[in-house]
């Protein structure tokens, strides 16, 4: 991981895969087999954010961290999409389908303000 720019966000960089379904075109993620209680969240169906079991160094990350000891992290997913009106979702899974590019993008932070 590596710290961004003074702003207290943690970002990194991953493969991302375009992958050609049934349902049409779909993003994956995939985080090494050694990554325990890290989990990528997808916005509209777009790997965005990273969160970390873990990790606690951001404002944010150490909000995280206190609501993963109280809950899981599905229904905090699902509390943070009914607060914000937001299309937050966890993939279990690699899409089945034909992997049509990879390219390399950033995963970032949940935002703070969403922790309230």
């Amino acid at each position: 991981m590596e710290r961004g720019r003074g702003v207290g966000i943690v970002e990194m960089e991953i493969a991302i895969e375009k992958i050609l379904t049934l349902f049409g075109i779909r993003y994956w993620a995939s985080l090494s087999d050694f990554s325990y209680g890290e989990w990528v969240v997808y916005e509209d169906n777009y790997p965005k954010y990273l969160i970390s079991a873990f990790s606690e160094d951001t404002k944010s990350q150490k909000k995280m961290s206190i609501w993963l000891r109280k809950s899981n992290i599905q229904e905090i997913v699902r509390e943070i999409n009914e607060k914000k009106k937001k299309k937050l979702v966890i993939e279990i899974s690699r899409p089945i389908g034909f992997r049509l590019s990879k390219v390399k993008g950033i995963l970032e932070d949940i935002p703070f303000d969403w922790l309230d």
